[in-house]
């Protein structure tokens, strides 16, 4: 009797041990999950953060081009102003003279 009670009380403490392995490698199998899912977004956010800021570099670049247009664009007017008042003091001194 004793034997088969010592049977049982071995049996019982082999399963317990057999569960509690189980639950620490599962709590172990969580851990890295939880440790890739870190590490993904962590990857994503900074992946993002470029995107972000590629984006926000063509946008300065552009409006630095219209800028620059603009500038073109105004001395060109400016340019031709010029040369139109220049035809026009050409020719009222043709016609003054």
């Amino acid at each position: 009797m004793d034997a088969m009670m010592e049977s049982d009380r071995v049996r019982d403490i082999e399963r317990i041990a057999e569960r509690e392995k189980l639950r620490k490698l599962q709590q172990r199998q969580g851990a890295e999950v939880i440790r890739t899912q870190i590490n993904e977004r962590a990857e994503a956010r900074l992946l993002d953060q470029e995107k972000k800021d590629q984006e926000t570099k063509l946008i300065l670049k552009q409006i630095h081009d219209m800028a620059e247009q603009d500038r073109s664009a105004k001395q060109k007017k400016i340019l031709k102003q010029k040369q139109l008042m220049d035809q026009v003091g050409l020719d009222c001194c043709c016609r003054c003279s």
